[in-house]
């Protein structure tokens, strides 16, 4: 499982005659707990998680996570696609990121899959040149009032 820790909350309305998508954009950061390594390479510590909101709650868009190379000097990163019901969407649309924290973990397979476990506790490795995505079992949202 890895544990993002989402900030600074951006809100995108994509409309047209065609298309109704309703996005959260949020930056994020391995969880202080994890360490994510690109094999071969280094620690990847930060990129951006997109909520998107799935209205009719089907099953055909599935939470991913992606790869992103570096580019002009910019750090390599990772960018996840998680879609979620509406009413899950409204309620992180709503929530006050002044008083409330907001995690998300992504199960993956991490036996059989590109990214796995270490031999080393709290570490987890990421193939790339295998394959620069991987699909999510599942998805936990977790809210928790910050300590004042």
């Amino acid at each position: 499982m890895l544990s993002f820790l989402l900030e600074k909350k951006i809100f995108s309305h994509e409309f047209s005659n065609s298309i109704n998508l309703r996005t959260l954009i949020f930056n994020a950061k391995i969880h202080d707990f994890d360490e994510l390594y690109i094999v071969g390479g280094n620690i990847l510590e930060k990129g951006i998680v997109r909520i998107i909101e799935n209205p009719v709650n089907d099953t055909v868009n599935k939470t991913t996570i992606r790869y992103i190379p570096s580019y002009s000097g910019e750090a390599h990163s990772f960018q996840v696609n998680a879609y979620i019901p509406q009413n899950t969407f409204n309620l992180l649309l709503n929530y006050d990121e002044t008083i409330y924290s907001i995690t998300l973990l992504l199960e993956l397979d991490m036996i059989d899959g590109n990214i796995q476990f270490s031999s080393t506790p709290d570490e987890i490795n990421w193939n790339i040149e295998t394959q620069k995505f991987e699909i999510a079992d599942s998805i936990t949202l977790e809210i928790v009032k910050k300590i004042s």
